[in-house]
Parts: structure tokens; C-alpha cells; sequence
């Protein structure tokens, strides 16, 4: 299922993490005539949305793990010395 906002920065703020119910999503963002997306295609659960109140900007992160989970340990992942982790993502700016 896909969570659709339409909404303006200028209205708002957002500081909120999103667990995905996919290893694949997309996060976009559009305005002022392009749409910017950030594909997840590999190794990330969950992604978070930042745009501070009155601040130009927003950032649309791919997180492997929820947030805060290096002080909680909740869904926390780990590597073994040797191991390895894969993660990819991609950002696309297009004409909105």
C-alpha cells in the first residue's frame, strides 16, 4: 500500500520515521516543476522524512535500522567481523 501526502512544506515541519512494508520503496517530493525520488532498492526497512519548520529543505533518508535503534537496540542490525551488509539506492530528479 502506498502513503500518499499532499501537503506544503511551507505548512509544517516533518522529523518522522517510516517503517516500509518492502525492502522496495520510494519517497519523492515535488515542486516548483520537478519531482525528486529516492528508490530504496536494497537493504533498507526504513526510511526517515526531515524538513525543519521554516528551513528551504527537506531530506528524504534511507535508514537501515529504525531511528534511535543504536541507544534502544529494537531492530537494530549487525555484522559480523568478515561479514558483509549490502545496501543501494537511488535518487531521481524528473520533470514534475
Amino acid at each position: 500500500a502506498a502513503l500518499a501526502v499532499d501537503t506544503l512544506l511551507a505548512d509544517g515541519s516533518w522529523d518522522d520515521g517510516f517503517a516500509l512494508e518492502a525492502e522496495t520503496a520510494t519517497l519523492g517530493i515535488s515542486g516548483g516543476g520537478l519531482a525528486i525520488s529516492v528508490d530504496f532498492l536494497e537493504g533498507f526497512g526504513y526510511a526517515q522524512v526531515y524538513a525543519p519548520p521554516g528551513k528551504p529543505f527537506v531530506a528524504l533518508e534511507p535508514m537501515t535500522a529504525p531511528t534511535s535503534a543504536l541507544t534502544t537496540g529494537r531492530g537494530l542490525r549487525t555484522v559480523a567481523p568478515g561479514d558483509r551488509y549490502r545496501t543501494a539506492f537511488r535518487i531521481r530528479v524528473e520533470a514534475a
